[in-house]
């Protein structure tokens, strides 16, 4: 009876060892697959693909505020405000309002509707009536959509392969704090440049995908196709020349959370990294250096951009399942038929108020 529980006893003690062995190897086994540049950079562009946002067939607002600021004095447009609320349901129907001002001067504001192929737009306080164009129809099918970054996705990933990346251990600063990351590179050189390339248009180049993508872009068939091949002829010859490119991903260990990014072609280089929880920053040094922000906070994102001696500050927000406002647009004119001298009078009045407001434009 008490060789029984010793035994019992030795073959719970060696399931136990095996049960904790078995753990070990699996949590460095995933480890091992989580650090993995290759697969860091996989998972990437799965997220990034499968993170771009395409229009629902919800009714959906979008407002957009935009600013320019110079400081520099031959820059026409100086301290220009923009204002668009962009209205969108899913009969395809649009509408925009647009407002905007030079130094705190009204300058160019419309109203714009569209209906499938017909759009009206009036121009306040300088023609009375909504002025109607026709426009050859070209909705977007998000079916197709779809399918063409699907397909640019599989063809990218299926064109990479490991020994592409390499990995190294460094640390950033993110939000005061010093923290170890795994620096994840991506080393484009003339040879697997080339590679990649041919084998994304390889792949690429197949009747399904040309034709979603001719209809989406409003391209000819035969001319598409026609540019794919003439390019992998172009980057075949021996004249090609590339200039090597790394992308660096800067992860967090174990987490593989992004939290910088670089972009190095020769002497040009773009940084974006992770500042806190909503906001990035980024840089670009080249020959006219640019930095800035990107805020991201639920459906709303601001970017601030210093170039040279100009600010721009852009904020977009989009609501989504809200009302859509009518606009009777029942007085219309086809523009094809507006008369000379209304067409003179638009046009005085546009140039009316550049004038007032000192800046000058050829006519």
């Amino acid at each position: 009876m008490i060789e029984n529980k010793n035994n019992q006893s030795k073959y719970l003690i060696i399931g136990i060892f095996i049960l904790f062995v078995a753990i070990i190897i699996a949590i460095l086994t995933v480890l091992a697959l989580n650090s993995n540049p290759y697969k860091i950079y996989l998972n990437t562009f799965n997220q990034f693909f499968n993170n771009i946002t395409i229009p629902t067939n919800n009714n959906y607002k979008m407002d957009m505020d935009l600013n320019i600021n110079s400081q520099i004095s031959d820059v026409p447009f100086n301290n220009l405000d923009l204002n668009l609320d962009l209205y969108y349901n899913k009969t395809n129907k649009t509408i925009l309002t647009l407002d905007s001002k030079i130094d705190n001067k009204e300058f160019i504001n419309i109203e714009g509707i569209n209906n499938d192929q017909d759009t009206y737009f009036k121009l306040k306080d300088i023609y009375p009536k909504f002025l109607k164009i026709t426009i050859p129809e070209n909705k977007v099918n998000y079916d197709d959509l779809n399918y063409v970054l699907n397909s640019l996705k599989t063809a990218i990933i299926n064109s990479l392969k490991e020994e592409y990346f390499s990995q190294e251990t460094t640390s950033i600063i993110f939000e005061e704090k010093e923290i170890k990351v795994n620096k994840n590179i991506l080393n484009l050189n003339k040879d697997n440049y080339l590679e990649i390339t041919k084998n994304v248009i390889n792949e690429l180049n197949n009747p399904e995908f040309l034709n979603k993508l001719s209809i989406l872009i409003n391209e000819d068939y035969d001319t598409l196709k026609q540019n794919l091949e003439d390019y992998y002829n172009e980057i075949d010859s021996s004249d090609f020349t590339y200039e090597d490119t790394n992308i660096i991903l800067y992860t967090k260990k174990y987490s593989n959370e992004i939290m910088q990014l670089e972009i190095i072609e020769g002497k040009e280089k773009l940084t974006i990294s992770k500042k806190d929880s909503e906001t990035f920053t980024f840089e670009l040094l080249s020959e006219e250096n640019l930095n800035g922000t990107i805020k991201f906070k639920d459906n709303e994102v601001n970017i601030t951009l210093f170039y040279t001696e100009i600010e721009i500050n852009l904020n977009l927000k989009i609501t989504e399942n809200i009302d859509i406002p009518d606009y009777d647009y029942s007085d219309y004119i086809d523009i094809n038929d507006i008369s000379e001298e209304d067409e003179y009078n638009i046009l005085n009045k546009i140039y009316e108020k550049i004038i007032k407001l000192g800046l000058e434009m050829e006519m």
